[in-house]
């Protein structure tokens, strides 16, 4: 049998359109002519990724390999073939025809809260995608993500069109000093911290607030803010040395020179100066005073002299002539074997002759 040239062509423009691949369906993805406005070179095909944010989408090869990008709402030209599309590293397998746009959708999410933190998003493996201030939104293509603020987490599924509106609580944790607070959750990891007076967003849940290891929990609800109020505790004296501050199992919550203030969520605890006791009451904006004396053995020489309480149990010790700071009340001092009862009172020092 033979066969013309023209007849052979004619075969193997059938045998040609019979291997196309037609476009698969895809419930993101339609498949139109190339609008006479968007000008392609020959051959080639056009994607284009519909979203409400001025963002922009990449397109890779089967190779993994970049080979075109464009922000959203703008068609971009591509040899025909399946590729990768990224929007904020969010993917979606795309088919391009010739001469045809392949038009997707995508969705986006946008947290809000009252501050100008970051919100990031991730995959279900945990992998960071994209990040944005609140208020802003971010696109991407529809699928199942978590969204962190503050080590904060909630879920989220993006469908196409409209966006997921993610509405965080604020807390704010007032006070006087320039110390911060730390926000944990209740296996006691923290998730966020800032000093005081300045807001966190966080998003729903009940979360422990703690302030020099005083601690309170905390509700945090969506669009609304819970404020807590700490109390400031002075310390006063006239030299160098710490005061501790405990609770009342005697745990160490915090500890500050005098004459510097710590803040404290309201509460009662012990204040500990050189082993010298006194009860002290933490109110909600209000500044606890508390004022010390000293006590000084004076003599001449280098000796030591050490300050008991009324069981013998020594409180502190110093060089002669070099004051002690202790709360109010009644103690001995002693040097060598020589001992004298001393009256402590509140910003005086209480000097004894040996």
């Amino acid at each position: 049998m033979k066969y013309s040239i023209s007849t052979g062509l004619i075969f193997l423009l059938a045998v040609l359109t019979a291997c196309k691949k037609p476009a698969p369906p895809d419930p993101l993805c339609s498949y139109e002519p190339v609008p006479q406005t968007t000008r392609l070179e020959s051959g080639l095909g056009a994607v284009e990724v519909i979203g409400t944010t001025g963002e922009y989408f990449y397109l890779r090869d089967r190779a993994n390999k970049q080979v075109a990008s464009g922000a959203l709402n703008g068609a971009v030209g591509v040899r025909p073939g399946e590729y990768t599309a990224l929007l904020n590293n969010s993917t979606h397998a795309v088919f391009v025809e010739e001469g045809r746009l392949t038009k997707c959708g995508c969705g986006s999410v946008q947290a809000i809260g009252g501050t100008v933190e970051y919100y990031y998003v991730l995959d279900s493996a945990g992998k960071q995608l994209a990040s944005a201030t609140l208020g802003k939104a971010i696109s991407l293509f529809p699928d199942s993500f978590t969204v962190k603020l503050n080590n904060t987490t909630m879920p989220v599924d993006i469908k196409a069109g409209g966006p997921a509106m993610l509405h965080a609580g604020l807390l704010e944790v007032t006070g006087t000093t320039n110390e911060y607070y730390y926000v944990l959750d209740s296996a006691g990891t923290q998730l966020a911290s800032a000093t005081l007076q300045k807001s966190t967003a966080l998003f729903r849940g009940t979360w422990t607030v703690k302030v020099n290891n005083t601690t309170v929990p905390v509700e945090i609800k969506p669009g609304e803010t819970a404020s807590l109020q700490t109390g400031t505790l002075m310390v006063r004296g006239t030299t160098s040395e710490y005061y501790y501050v405990l609770n009342d199992a005697g745990t160490q919550l915090a500890s500050a020179q005098l004459d510097k203030a710590t803040a404290l969520l309201p509460g009662t605890y012990r204040i500990k100066l050189n082993n010298s006791i006194a009860p002290a009451t933490v109110t909600p904006s209000q500044v606890t005073d508390l004022a010390t004396g000293t006590v000084t053995a004076k003599k001449a020489g280098s000796d030591y002299y050490y300050v008991l309480d009324d069981k013998g149990t020594q409180l502190a010790s110093s060089q002669v002539n070099r004051p002690s700071a202790l709360l109010s009340g009644q103690y001995t001092v002693r040097v060598g074997e020589s001992k004298k009862l001393a009256t402590v009172n509140a910003g005086k020092d209480t000097t004894l002759v040996f």
